[in-house]
Order: C-alpha cells, then structure tokens, then sequence
C-alpha cells in the first residue's frame, strides 16, 4: 500500500527522476516487488498511472539524442530502462488490465528500438522481452508492437558476438507466426527478407530443430519468396557443410508437409531439385541426392508415394535410358532410393505392371555398359533385396541373386562392381529373413577372396566378418582356413589386418589352458609356416602386454619341455628358476602349466616346428619390445629377460639347425649383455673372422643383435680399424674411441677387411632398428666413420691424377667408400641435434667433383684406350651419380639452402657439357626438377637461382637439341626417359604456387625458341609435313609438345608466347613462319585453344604479307616452294579454325 500511495504521488508530481530512482529501487528490493505494487492498483489508478507515464516520458523518448554515451543519453537510457521495468512488471501478472495509456508508451518504446545503437544490446534485449511477452499473451495492438522486436531477434539470432546463442533462436521460433504479418511483395521488405535469406545458410538455423522448423515454416509464406529461399539453397549447396544436405530435405519437407504453397513447393523446389540431381554433374549430383533423401525416406508418410510419384514418372523413366552414362548413373542411384514407385491412386494390375517394369529395369541397370553404373546399380539392388525381402515376389530374387554372383561378381573389366557385390551381400546380411537363403549361396564366392584387386579381397573379409556374428553361417565353410592362411603369407597390410580380425581368436583363445593355446600354435605352424610369421607380427595388436609376455613364456616352457623329454636338458637350476618365477608378474599357471606329453609333433628332432616356435618368440619380442621397455612395464620386462636367460644357453646348445640358431641370437638381443655373457662374447668374434665373400644375411642377425645389446660401439670400432687400413692412418682429426676392457687372450694375426665393413656399414646404416639405435646413442662415433670415409676423396684424386701409388687401388671400394660418405653426412644431419649442418660439406664437395672428377668425364676416350682410363671414368660417373642421387634426396627431405641450390643447377648443367652420350641427362633433370620444387616453398626466392635455373634449362634443351639432331636414332629412347621429369619440372615452373614471373616468362620464351629453330631447321632443308599434326612434328618438338598439350593451362601459356613472338616481329623470314604456321595448324585441333588460334591466325596474315613484299623477285623464285606450301597451309588452317577472311 506504501509502495503504492508513493508511486502515484510520483507520478502526480511529474518528476522524472525521482520515478527513475523509484523503479531501481523496487527492482533491487525484489524482482516481484515492482509487479506487486502495480498488481495492488485498481483499474482506475492504473489508468491514470499510465496516463501519467506517458505525460512523464513521452517527450524523452520521442527525441533521442545522437550520441547515447553523453549525459542526455545516458539519461535517455534511464528512462527507457524505467519504462521496460514498468511494462514488464504489469506482464507479469496473471491477468493484465491493458489502458490505453499503456499502450501509448508501449508504441513510443516500441519506436524508440530500432534507433539505439549495438552497443546497448542488453537494453534492446530487456525491450524486445516485454514485447515478446506482450504478444505470446495476446494483448491489445500485438501485432503493431511485435514487428521491431521480431527483427532485431532474428538479427541477434545471427549476429551476437562472440556467438549466437540458442535461446535467441528459440525465442525466434515462438514468435514465428510474426512473419505472417510482413508483406513481402512491399519494397520495404526487402531488407528483412534479405536476413531471413541469411538464416538459410547459417550454422546456428542449420544445427538445431529450431532453426530448421523455422525456416520450414518461411518456405511456405510467399510464393516468389520460396523461390528466393530455393535459389539460395542450390547456389550455396557446395560450400555448406554435408551434414546440412539432410537438414535442407527435412526443411524441404516440412514446408511441402504444411499445406500451403503446395503446388510451387512441388514443381519449382522438389521437382527442380530432382531434375537436377538426374542431370548434375559429378561434384553436385551426391549433394542433391543427399537432400531428396530425406523426402526419400518419408515414403511411410501419407501421401509421400504419391508425391513422389507424379514427381518421378515424368523425369526418371526416360533419364534411365539416356544417352549420356552420367544422367543415367545419376538417374540409378536415385531409382534404387524410391523404389518401390507406387500410387495409392493406381488399379491392383497398374500396381503390379509397374512394380514389374521396375524389377525389369534392375536387370537392365545391372547390365549397363558403363561400369560405375553397373557398380552403383549393385548396391542399389542389394539395399532394396534387404529392405523387401519378404515383400518381392521369390522367382524375382532368384534371378537377381544369379545375375549378382555370377555375372556382376565375374566382372573382369571392373574391379570397382565386383567390390560392390561384396558390398552389397554384407548389407543383405543385415535382413535376418535371408541368411537361409544365402547359406549354399556364399560358398559358391570363395575365390573372390584370391581376386586380383586389394579392394576386392578387403571387401570379402568384411563380408567374412558379417559372417562370422551370425549363427546361421560358419564363415569357415565360405572362405576354408586354409585359403585365409595362404592369403596372410602373402597380402597387403589392410588386407592382412582383416584376416587376423578374423581367425585371432581360432588360434590364441586367450581364456583357454596353456594345452590348448600350444597345440593351436603348433597346428598353425604346421600348417602354413610362413603365414605363422604374418600371424605372431600382428598378434600384440589382439592382446595386451601381459598375455603377450605369458604366451611367449608358454612357449618358452613348451620348448623346454621337449628338451626335457629328449634327455637334453635337466632341471639343475630349479632354485633359481622359483626365485625368477617369484619376480615375475606373470603367473606361474600361465607359464608353467604345460604337460611334458604334448603329442608326437612337440620333438626336438623337428626342426621345422621348432623353428616355427622360437620364430614366434622373436617376433612376438620384436613387436613388443617398445612396450616392454617403458619404465611402467620394467618389471615384467625383467622377468621375461631373466627366464630367457636362464634358458637360451642350454636351448643353444640342443640345437644345431644354423636357421635355429640364427633365431635364437636374435632373441638373445634383446637380453642385457651380462644376462647371457658366454653367448654374447662370441658374436664380435664371428664377425672379425668373416670375409668379404660373406653375404649380408651371415652378418645381419650378429650387427642387430650388438646394436640391440648395447655394443654397437664395438661394432663401429671393428669397422674403423678395418676402414683407415685401406683409406689410411686416423690423424688427429679421426679420433677412434677405444673400449677399455680388462681380458686375457691370445693375440691373433688380424687381417682388415675394408669391404666387408663398408658392407656391414651400408646395413647399419640403411636398417631402421640398427640405423636409430646408432644415430641415438653413438652420433659422435658414426661421426669418425665417416671422417674416415672422406679420406676416400684423397684416394680418389690421386687416382684420377694418374699416382703411381694408387696403382692397386679397388675402384669399387672407393666408390662404395664415397657413397657411404655422402649417406652418413646427409644422416647425421637429419638426426643430429647440435646444430650441425650437411649442406656446408656437400657445397664443399660439389666443389671437390667439379675440380677432379668432371674433366675425366669430359675427355672423348678413343676405342683402342687403355684399360685404367676407361676404369677411371667408369669411377667418375659412378660418384657422380651417387652425388646426384644423394642431391635429389636432399632436396626431398628439404635440407638445402638457395646457395647450395644454385651451384647443384650450375654443377647438373657442367655434368651434360662434359657428358657427350647424355648418360646422366634423367639424373640432372630430376635433381632439377628437385631444386626447382625445393625453390617453390622458401620463403625467399633469390634472383640469382631463378636465373641460374632459367640458364640451365636454357642449356639444357641447346644439348638436347644438338644430340638429337646428331643421333636420330637414338634420341627417341633418351627423350623418352626423361620426359617425365622435364614434365614436372614445366607443371612446377607453371603450377598454382608462385614462382618468378621473369623464370617463368624466360622457361617457356626458351621452349618455343628450341621448337621454332627446329621447326625452321626442318623447313631449310625441306623435311616438314606436309598434312601438320603433332605425330609428324620433329622430335624435340613433338616431344615438347606433348608435355605442354597434356594441360590445358600449359598449351595457353605456350601460345601467349607464340602471340608476343610473332607481335615482335621476330619471326623474321619465311622459314621461321613456316614453323609457326606448323604449329598454329597443330594448335587448330585442340578446342581449348580456340580463341589464341584465332588471335594468331590474324597476327600470321599480316606477318606473310609483310614477309613477301619485303622479297625480291629472285627470293620469290628461289622460296617458291615453301611458299605455296605455306599458303596452301594456311588455307587449311582458316578452315579447320572456321574463319572466313574478309
């Protein structure tokens, strides 16, 4: 009552501010206390409390200044807020009295909302509230108070920084029926339908059922709008995210569902976006599928069969036999989707005619000549087989299931429809109803599991897997083990992940005894031993760590337990193995509970078993032992070690097999050198008395198994010793680390074995388990090697100087020498985390090459030379052929820098001079072609290279030119071997990132000189063709060409080129034109080039006119020939151009 009697007396004196303050006050005591007070006012009293507000308010808010920050705005704001809080505590109560004076205030406010500025959001937001409010009551004047707010709703819904937020759409969707009240063929719409054409493609309308009935129900409001909506659909359908497809289906839908505007919806939306889906290109036609989907799948609806229907029946049944493949492909994929095609409104026998005609029409898809059709035809049927299969009639599935297997899945000329067959009987799987049906079917496919194509056999396994989650079907009687294993010996790893899916847990059932899980190892040996070793190198991926470790301790035992059998181990140390066993993690039912009566198969004496057994062991380690090493599984890391070592001495000393025993020394790698001490000191020694005829498989096993150990230290100081006896003492320069061990020994003569340590050495260096083991912990010793190695350049030089010295010296040790150098400086590179840098050394040695090696390989060597000059350029090239390999690696792997890139395209460009046969011509295009892409992805790109590389080509097609013009015979042959390189080298120069604008003007001015001087060449002496094309072009240009020809932005490039030669005037006499004229009539076949041909069809016209009067009368007789040929040309080419001259 106070609250009350205060307010009125307020308002009696017309004071704004005290009002205001009055307002505030209330709405901090409580958010009803404001609505409380106003409640307790009679009709009467409210009618005059309005009144007065108005009177108090209505000038403030009519004029609002500028500026909302300065001190009349902030007042303005004041009283917008006073006022907001007056009319949102009157909505609150149940029933509201509305006066008229409330409504005055209301539409003062309601004007005032527009204007005010984005910075005051809050306050908007607070306004559009109570308007919101106002309407979902159904107040007096609703609809002329709600329109202001409406908008600036829906432009928050999509504007509000940093994000829209939901409840702003949802708010949108309460208030749709708004949208009702615009009239959208009035202009001063356009501004609003303009934002709700912006919600069409907005992520918040698009991500939430909100939005998406919103804009269902906007569809419906005005015809011409819905084509507006329509056309901004299909024109942004492209750049919208595919999850939206679906969204504009349903959207689609619900509008077609609502009633109104049914007609246009159905022939200007669905039906338009149907014909576009049968006619689409490639890039659109899923995305338009996509959204029809959704109607698609609504055929439970009412009335959606015939919708689709009259929708269908004018457009599909033609498009289905269309000449073009891509309408019909288009046209299948969408008949497969709305089968059955039905109508409530059809006869029982029109129904059944067309339900008829429909299954015919599979048949006749299934047989279309266009193999993605067929393809796509195939999984089409099979989703309808599974989707009504109690429904179509049984002879009919009879004669697709035979027309599937034995015609489709026999489809030899593609790969991509027998795949889908596959496919498509997993989907058919899916029906329960037709697993009886396909039990005697499956077998029948078998040997699609041997097909020829990956893809092929990946999809069967994925049926096989279908398979193997029913009851009904055993997958084994479709696909026999025996075909599984037989395929794991041999296949691809995706295929080979599948087939361990598959029969994992027929082989290791983790749950079962120790038994059981060894005689399905051994029966698994036995039967295919090589298929055993795929099997246990995939096997960690189906078990954890520790039934890893428990299944290799299994097998462990089971070995012993022959050994024990046989007599050729006693139990001596079985206080030690219950200590070992009291460490391990592993239980001891898991490791030890295996009978010594394991069958006849568990002998000592069989060697292939046995072999199969510790093969699995090793890999089973090798696979885990990244694992096993981690600091969380050191315990049962040590146990395993330790029951090994306690058991691989007395294993190495019952077997005698070398394959055996070669398998067990890896095994013994993994054990820390003094688990295993007597064994581990024997290896160093079996490599110091190998020779160089030893191959790499007698040394590979003992260097791994070093490395592995924590020996490789040794390793390389054996190598080192064996290397500076042949490439020299090691000086200061080539510390060698000696290890410091404390033994008694004979002294043995040793004899050095270069060879074999540079073959040893390539094997460390290319193995990935030895190569990252060295490079990790023994970088400064691979260091000294290669120190080591690069005295080879020494040798080298004073070989090629003719030394007397060097007399004895082995060409191929010196080569192999350098190419182990230039690998292990390019490695250490990469590894190396100290800042050391290769390309400073490489430079240095582009430099070495240059000085010695080149002027051997440029000095013509008679045929009746000596037998150590032909050695010595044999050397030559073979280093540098090394070097350019290594380059092109380099530049691979991104190490590199512009100095370095300019001097390899100056030393490629020296190669070729000094190369008369052009042996080393692919290898210097490739490291080109290498630096060339290197150059694309710096940051800076020096003037200096670009030049360098614009020369170089430069030079490169003036040797080119001068062999084949000397060896026609042979030319062919080399133009054909680099032809690939000298092609990706030109797609780099002219490719979508940029390089140099003079590089690439000066590349392709090089490449029309080299053909028009050969073109010109040709004319001379009379040789062009008479009927031009590009087969009957010379060979440099038909070769070039070609390369240009295959890109329709190439052949641009390459006539813009010939347009500003011939602008130039450089085509300079008659010969020249004549070439010119060749390749216009050349260019005239290729459409793409329509518009250059014409514009250099005009320039040669004036340029033959010019050329002829500037003849003399005796010129003219002595070119007669060359030009009636080049008019007669010429003639043919306007016609082939379709020009009719003036």
């Amino acid at each position: 009552m106070v609250r009350r009697e205060e307010l009125l007396g307020l308002l009696e004196q017309n004071n704004a501010d005290d009002i205001i303050k009055f307002v505030i006050q209330c709405r901090a005591d409580g958010a009803s206390v404001l609505s409380d007070t106003l409640a307790s006012c009679s009709k009467k009293q409210l009618d005059y409390l309005w009144d007065r507000v108005y009177t108090t308010f209505s000038q403030c808010l009519l004029v609002i200044p500028e500026d909302l920050d300065s001190e009349d705005g902030e007042q303005t704001i004041k009283v917008v807020e006073c006022v907001t809080g007056l009319l949102a505590a009157m909505l609150a109560q149940k029933e509201v009295h509305v006066p008229e004076g409330m409504i005055q205030v209301a539409s003062v406010l309601q004007d005032v909302l527009p204007g005010m500025p984005v910075s005051k959001d809050k306050v908007k937001n607070n306004v559009t509230r109570v308007f919101e409010d106002w309407w979902k009551k159904g107040l007096p004047n609703k609809e002329g108070l709600v329109m202001s707010s409406f908008v600036y709703i829906v432009g928050r819904s999509l504007d509000l920084r940093p994000k829209p937020l939901v409840a702003d759409l949802k708010r949108v969707w309460s208030l749709h029926e708004v949208v009702q009240l615009i009239e959208m063929n009035n202009e001063s719409s356009n501004e609003f339908k303009t934002l709700l054409l912006r919600c069409v493609i907005s992520p918040q309308y698009m991500q939430h059922d909100e939005g998406i009935k919103f804009l269902g129900y906007i569809l419906t409001l005005d015809e011409r709008f819905t084509g507006l909506i329509h056309t901004t659909i299909k024109n942004h359908l492209l750049s919208v995210p595919r999850s939206w497809y679906v969204k504009y289906g349903e959207i689609y839908f619900r509008a077609w569902q609502s009633g109104s505007v049914t007609q246009k919806i159905e022939q200007d939306c669905i039906q338009d976006l149907i014909y576009h889906a049968v006619h689409a290109q490639p890039a659109l036609a899923p995305a338009l599928k996509k959204v029809l989907s959704y109607i698609h799948g609504q055929k439970k609806q009412r009335d959606v069969d015939d919708l689709l229907f009259r929708l269908y029946e004018p457009i599909i049944w033609r498009s289905l036999t269309a000449a073009n493949s891509q309408v019909r492909a288009n046209s299948a994929a969408l008949f497969c989707e709305i089968f059955p095609l039905q109508s409530p409104e059809l006869s029982v026998k029109e129904s059944d005619d067309l339900i008829q005609k429909q299954f015919e029409q599979f048949q006749k898809m299934l047989e279309d000549p266009f193999p993605n059709i067929r393809s796509l035809s195939v999984l089409g049927v099979f989703r309808v087989m599974e989707k009504y299969w109690e429904m179509i009639p049984q002879d009919t599935l009879k004669s697709l299931t035979v027309k599937l297997v034995q015609d489709n899945l026999a489809d030899s000329s593609s790969a991509d429809v027998r795949e889908s067959v596959l496919k498509g009987l997993a989907i058919l799987l899916d029906n329960p109803l037709c697993h009886l049906f396909l039990k005697p079917v499956l077998p029948e496919i078998r040997n699609s599991f041997h097909d020829v194509s990956e893809k092929v056999r990946v999809a069967m396994l994925e049926l096989l897997k279908k398979v193997k989650s029913l009851r009904t079907i055993k997958y084994w009687n479709v696909v026999p083990i025996e075909h599984l294993l037989a395929r794991l010996a041999v296949d691809s790893d995706p295929v080979n992940r599948r087939i361990m899916t598959l029969i994992f847990s027929s082989f290791v059932p983790i749950d079962a005894s120790n038994d059981e899980q060894l005689d399905r190892c051994i029966a698994l040996i036995q039967s295919n031993p090589v298929a055993a070793r795929q099997f246990f190198r995939y096997a960690p991926q189906h078990m954890s760590l520790t039934d890893t470790v428990s299944y290799i301790s299994m097998l462990c035992k089971a070995v012993l337990a022959s050994m024990r059998k046989a007599g050729v181990f006693q139990d001596r140390n079985n206080t030690n193995q219950e200590n070992m066993s009291d460490e391990s993690s592993v239980k001891e039912s898991d490791i030890d509970d295996v009978d010594d009566d394991d069958g006849d198969d568990l002998k000592i004496s069989n060697t292939p078993l046995m072999k199969g057994l510790f093969e699995a062991i090793c890999i089973l380690w090798t696979v885990s032992d990244s694992q096993l090493k981690k600091a969380s599984n050191a315990q049962l890391n040590k146990a395993l070690q330790k029951r090994f070592s306690y058991a691989l001495p007395e294993m190495i000393k019952a077997f005698t097999d070398p394959e055996i025993i070669c398998v067990l020394v890896q095994i013994a790698a993994f054990l820390p050198a003094n688990y295993i001490p007597t064994l581990s000191r024997t290896w160093l020694p079996k490599l110091r008395n190998m020779t160089a005829d030893n191959k790499e498989e007698d040394f590979a096993v003992l260097l791994e198994s070093l490395c592995r150990n924590g020996r490789g230290a040794e390793v390389i100081e054996l190598l080192t010793e064996w290397l500076s006896t042949e490439l020299g003492e090691n000086d200061e320069h080539v510390p060698v680390k000696k290890t410091k061990k404390k033994k008694v020994g004979f002294v043995e003569p040793k004899v050095a074995q270069p060879q074999l340590a540079l073959n040893m050495l390539s094997y460390l260096q290319k193995d990935s388990v030895t190569q990252d083991i060295l490079l990790r912990d023994h970088t400064q010793d691979i260091a000294n090697v290669k120190n080591i190695l690069k005295q080879c350049l020494g040798k080298i030089e004073n070989l090629l100087g003719g030394g007397s010295s060097q007399v004895n010296t082995d060409h191929s040790l010196m080569t192999a020498s350098f190419t182990l150098y230039c690998k292990l400086t390019l490695l250490l590179h990469s590894k190396d985390s100290i800042g050391y840098s290769c390309v400073q050394e490489f430079e240095e040695l582009l430099g070495w090459t240059d000085k010695h090696a080149l002027p051997v390989l440029g000095v013509k060597l008679e045929a009746d030379c000596d037998a150590e000059k032909q050695a010595n350029r044999k050397l030559v090239y073979d280093i540098i052929c090394v070097l350019l390999n290594i380059f092109n690696t380099m530049m691979l792997l991104g190490v590199g820098d512009s100095s370095l890139c300019n001097k390899l395209v100056d030393f490629c460009t020296s190669c070729l001079v000094a190369d008369q046969d052009l042996e080393l011509l692919p290898l210097a295009m490739l490291c080109i072609y290498q630096v060339t892409e290197f150059l694309q992805y710096q940051s800076e790109q020096t003037e200096e290279l670009n030049n360098t590389i614009s020369n170089a080509f430069s030079r490169i097609l003036i040797i080119i030119a001068g062999y084949v013009k000397n060896n026609e015979v042979n030319s062919r042959k080399l133009l054909g071997n680099i032809k690939a390189h000298v092609g990706e080298l030109i797609k780099v120069i002219f490719g979508p990132l940029p390089l140099d604008s003079t590089l690439v003007h000066d590349v392709m001015g090089t490449i029309l000189a080299a053909v028009l001087a050969e073109l010109s060449s040709y004319s001379q002496n009379d040789d062009l063709a008479e009927s031009p094309s590009f087969d009957t072009l010379p060979p440099l240009s038909g070769w070039l060409l070609d390369i240009l020809t295959k890109k329709k932005h190439l052949n641009k490039f390459f006539l813009d080129e010939l347009i500003d030669c011939a602008e130039s005037g450089a085509i300079s006499d008659l010969h020249k034109m004549h070439g010119t004229i060749q390749l216009l009539c050349c260019a005239a076949t290729c459409k793409s080039s329509e518009n250059e041909t014409k514009e250099l069809l005009t320039i040669i016209n004036k340029q033959m006119d010019t050329l002829k009067e500037g003849l003399t009368e005796e010129g003219k007789d002595d070119l007669r020939s060359v030009i009636l040929a080049l008019e007669e040309k010429l003639k043919n080419c306007q016609q082939d151009i379709q020009v009719v001259e003036s």
